[in-house]
Order: C-alpha cells, then sequence, then structure tokens
C-alpha cells in the first residue's frame, strides 16, 4: 500500500474544515464546579489554539491593513480590534512623529553637498528609521496581542493566508505613501 499525499492532504482540509464550522457557535462553555464557582471549558476540537506574537501585516500596514485583511475573523468575535489598537499606539505615534520632526530639525543645519558629508548627518537618518522600525515593531507586537485576545482559536491556515494578503497591501500602501513623501519633500 503506497502512500497518497494528496489523499491525505485532501483527509487533512476536510477534517480542518469539519472542525472549523463548528468552531464560531461552540468555542468555550461555561460549567459550574460543586463550590459555585464557574469555569471555562474550552472544547479541543473547534480549533488551534493562537500563538502568534507578531502581526506582519500590522507592521507594514499599521492597524488599518491587519483590521481589513483580518476582517472575517475580527466580525465573526464581535469585539472591537481597530479601536483598541489605534488608541494603544496614538501616544507612542505621537512621541515618535515628535521625535522625528526634533531630528529632521537638527538634520537641517547640517552641511550636505558632492564633496562633504556630515556624519552625523547619517546619525540622525540611521536615528529616524530606527524610530520608525520600532514603532512598527511595537504596533505589530499590540496588534498580535489584541487578536489573540478576540480569537483565541482560529483557522492558522486561513490566518497566514489573510497575513500574506495584509502583508502585501501594507508594503504596497508603505511604498506609496514613502513615494508620495518623497515627492512632497522634492517640491
Amino acid at each position: 500500500m503506497a502512500f497518497d499525499l494528496e489523499k491525505e492532504e485532501a483527509k487533512y482540509r476536510e477534517e480542518r474544515a469539519r472542525r472549523f464550522t463548528n468552531n464560531a457557535v461552540n468555542q468555550e462553555s461555561t460549567v459550574e464546579r460543586d463550590d459555585g464557582k464557574t469555569t471555562q471549558i474550552i472544547d479541543e476540537s473547534a480549533g488551534t489554539p493562537f500563538s502568534e506574537t507578531f502581526m506582519w501585516s500590522a507592521f507594514f500596514g499599521g492597524p488599518i491593513i491587519s483590521y481589513l485583511a483580518h476582517l472575517s475573523e475580527i466580525r465573526r468575535s464581535r469585539k472591537s480590534y481597530f479601536w483598541v489598537v489605534f488608541g494603544i499606539c496614538l501616544v507612542p505615534r505621537v512621541v515618535v512623529q515628535g521625535i522625528n520632526r526634533a531630528v529632521e530639525h537638527a538634520a537641517d543645519k547640517f552641511i550636505v553637498n558632492m564633496n562633504n558629508v556630515d556624519i552625523a548627518y547619517y546619525a540622525c537618518c540611521a536615528l529616524e528609521t530606527l524610530l520608525i522600525v520600532a514603532f512598527n515593531l511595537f504596533m505589530a507586537f499590540v496588534a498580535a496581542q489584541r487578536f489573540g485576545k478576540i480569537c483565541p482559536y482560529c483557522d492558522a491556515d486561513k490566518y497566514n493566508k489573510m497575513e500574506r494578503n495584509g502583508v502585501i497591501a501594507g508594503a504596497v500602501f508603505w511604498l506609496i505613501l514613502c513615494t508620495l513623501n518623497f515627492f512632497r519633500s522634492m517640491g
């Protein structure tokens, strides 16, 4: 008897589809114990627990792109995602933008021409890049934590597919914004 990968994969997909059709209805149940306290019993056949600690779609596109990428799962949970992530990231965004403006004003004082480039100018550029990357890492961490709270059990295949689509959309969005910013600064 030969092993047929296609048949096994089809069985695997069928089983996952069967489990996740009941996921929205029977995700969690509560049981009252003898001492009067209630405990949560989680149905293990409902799906796989969400264990991501980083959301690439939020890194590249922010809470908007990650929200749109995972809209079906978020709507199924009926809990707020976008406004929570946006609210948590609002103050750090304002702080990063303030520091970024201060660094830009400091960099305007440096002399940059074909023969002479101040080494401090490169340090300012590196600091600006580091600030943007650090903030995007923070936002991706917050988005993943919130998604894990509102969708503790999700279809891993669907999540990965939607995350891939979100990364592509976020990267295109980021490139468009960078291009517009470049042309704005040139004019």
